[in-house]
């Protein structure tokens, strides 16, 4: 889904701050594939994925991705199908992200996990 946008956009990685990629039928691969890009992008203060598609998996690997950041002030994750791992794992930025400011996990279809220890919503 990403893989062209994020290889074009490697040279300015250090330098992106705003990241708005709401309703763009986005699903776990391609949040993954986002999330390898933001291992490289240190500025990233807004993060838009509004009225995707992505779940657990996605969610988590977003969320390690963002933990480091220093800059993230911004993220919203509403109207996407994340359940009981993801949320978690996004909720946890507040921790490791003292200055996020504004973090929207409304609308997000929240739901039991199947089996605890792999999510398989």
């Amino acid at each position: 889904e990403l893989e062209l946008l994020t290889e074009t956009l490697a040279g300015v990685a250090d330098n992106l701050e705003t990241v708005d990629l709401r309703y763009n039928k986005l699903t776990d691969k391609g949040a993954i594939t986002l999330a390898k890009f933001f291992h490289y992008s240190p500025k990233i203060s807004f993060l838009n994925l509004l009225g995707n598609s992505i779940g657990a998996p996605g969610a988590e690997q977003l969320a390690l991705a963002l933990k480091e950041s220093k800059n993230l002030t911004y993220v919203n994750l509403n109207s996407n199908t994340i359940c009981t791992d993801g949320c978690i794992a996004i909720t946890e930025l507040i921790f490791y992200n003292p200055q996020l400011r504004h973090l929207d996990l409304s609308l997000i279809h929240i739901q039991p996990c199947r089996r605890r220890l792999r999510c398989r919503c």
